[in-house]
């Protein structure tokens, strides 16, 4: 685990400008190519090219792919070929495509799930973009695929399996298992200052600020090397964390309308928590394996919110921290903040486990904070 935590370009300014002018913007490009397909469909449905891509006829070849791709434009975007299989199986006859496109009709749903969710993603991408790279280079992306789109459709139906998978091979790419600068950003929602300079020892905060991943610091223990770091309001840590959850949310319903037999996809959250679990176990050796079973039986115990997940627990806490004596009460656990910290490490390390609204309050020497985590259920 040490490894993949010590990333090595993590400290790199041009590592950072690639993460976000080459990996994000290349997400963005295949997020614009499939709702800019979904648009022109909607906008343009009775144009016969418009109805020939979406019925799936290849020149004058209509046999072997006509099913499938209408089958992909019904699940990912709705879109239903009313009475295309007759007009095709009368082609395939002889009759030419322009005396039987007019007996069909694209039906276009009110709302689609899928679409809602990746115009919810194009906007997340969008403000990430808008904060991290150059105006022109987006600009100029943009007019590009939009081309590419259009031309490459009207000639080839197939070229729809090629977008559509592009999508989601790219998307997924970006999750915080398969790269390493979205893993950091993930972890990064609530590590503390001890942790950073263990794993990350060359990484410079401030060099962070230039794209826009910035941090407040919040005291909630004694010793400074537990001094939290959250994002800041406007840190575009927000937005990549978002769209971690879009995409876990856009497979979770490709999986469940089976979509992922065209593309064999996975549950990729289950598949993030599965593997994340087993690397707690190794890096618990480095801290307090006692404190950390301890820690997680104290939020179990005193949970607000508990959710099995397989073989897995999605649990929430209030945890209470008192900067003059140095404790942190979890219901009737208190522990040294150091201890809890040290007990959580293990679990922030794996983007298992962060705190959120944290909040002070009125007697300004305690904090109250949630704890999100996940744990094995054989803890």
């Amino acid at each position: 685990m040490k490894e993949r935590i010590l990333i090595p370009g993590i400290a790199s300014k041009e590592g950072w400008k690639k993460y976000f002018k080459i990996d994000i913007l290349r997400v963005l490009g295949y997020c614009q190519r499939v709702l800019g397909l979904y648009n022109r469909v909607c906008m343009d449905n009775s144009n016969p090219t418009i109805k020939k891509m979406v019925m799936g006829i290849i020149g004058r070849d209509t046999i072997g792919h006509w099913r499938e791709i209408q089958s992909l434009y019904k699940k990912f975007y709705g879109i239903t070929c009313i009475k295309c299989e007759e007009a095709i199986k009368r082609i395939a006859k002889g009759v030419p495509f322009e005396s039987v496109v007019d007996e069909t009709t694209l039906r276009i749903p009110g709302r689609w799930e899928l679409v809602e969710d990746l115009n919810i993603l194009m906007l997340i991408l969008n403000n990430i973009v808008n904060k991290t790279v150059n105006p022109e280079e987006i600009e100029a992306e943009s007019t590009n695929i939009s081309e590419g789109v259009t031309k490459r459709l009207s000639s080839n139906p197939l070229e729809i399996l090629r977008f559509i998978k592009g999508f989601y091979s790219t998307s997924i790419s970006l999750l915080p298992l398969y790269n390493d600068y979205t893993f950091f950003l993930y972890i990064s929602r609530s590590i503390y200052i001890g942790l950073l300079s263990k794993y990350f020892p060359n990484l410079d905060i401030d060099m962070l600020n230039s794209y826009s991943i910035n941090f407040e610091r919040i005291k909630l223990c004694k010793d400074d090397e537990y001094t939290i770091l959250i994002p800041s309001r406007d840190s575009v840590i927000h937005y990549i964390n978002m769209y971690i959850e879009t995409i876990y949310r856009i497979i979770k319903k490709s999986l469940k309308i089976k979509i992922s037999s065209f593309f064999n996809l996975v549950d990729e959250e289950l598949k993030y928590i599965s593997t994340m679990i087993h690397e707690v176990e190794n890096l618990e050796e480095e801290f307090n394996t006692s404190i950390s079973q301890r820690l997680v039986n104290a939020i179990h115990k005193n949970s607000i919110t508990r959710k099995l997940k397989h073989s897995y627990i999605y649990a929430t806490a209030i945890a209470v921290f008192n900067a003059d004596k140095d404790r942190v009460a979890i219901g009737s656990t208190v522990l040294k903040c150091k201890d809890f910290l040290d007990g959580l490490s293990p679990y922030i390390l794996t983007g298992l486990a962060h705190l959120e609204d944290i909040q002070q309050k009125e007697d300004k020497k305690t904090f109250k904070a949630k704890i999100r985590i996940y744990y094995s259920t054989n803890q």
